[in-house]
């Protein structure tokens, strides 16, 4: 009996690590937009705005908030003191790391600049969603050995 369960929990342990491993492989999706062009990058709770798979060895999404009184676009009759970049990270995380910084450059204009690293995480702001994954699969498989015991 006990040696049943320690098998279904190797089983299962390696069934995670190996979907990960292939998520991993087949390189991270990340929105790719701009809200001065598509008004739904802005929020992106509808469905206009479909992810994109990046280039392989891109391991990040980007995600930038520029705050500035831009000039009206007279060919698309707009004006907003906001725009939502999104696009694959194309910084290495070595040199940036995940998470969120704040700039203020020349007019005054305020950017925000967050890279995260799961799959569509430039959605809001960065979590890390496949790093959660891995640590609760490993929570939950020694969590099933400890019990089993």
């Amino acid at each position: 009996m006990v040696t049943t369960k320690i098998w279904l929990s190797a089983l299962f342990s390696l069934l995670l690590l190996s979907v990960s491993i292939i998520q991993q492989t087949r390189g991270i999706q990340c929105y790719d937009c701009n809200s001065f062009e598509e008004e739904a990058c802005d929020s992106i709770a509808s469905n206009a705005v479909r992810p994109i798979t990046c280039a392989p060895g891109i391991e990040s999404c980007l995600k930038v908030k520029q705050v500035a009184p831009f000039h009206p676009d007279p060919v698309l009759n707009k004006t907003s003191k906001a725009r939502i970049l999104r696009s694959c990270g194309k910084v290495p995380l070595s040199e940036f790391g995940e998470g969120c910084i704040e700039r203020v450059g020349t007019q005054k204009v305020s950017m925000t600049y967050c890279i995260c690293t799961g799959d569509m995480c430039n959605l809001a702001r960065p979590q890390s969603q496949s790093r959660f994954g891995l640590v609760s699969s490993l929570v939950t498989t020694l969590l099933l050995f400890s019990y089993q015991l």
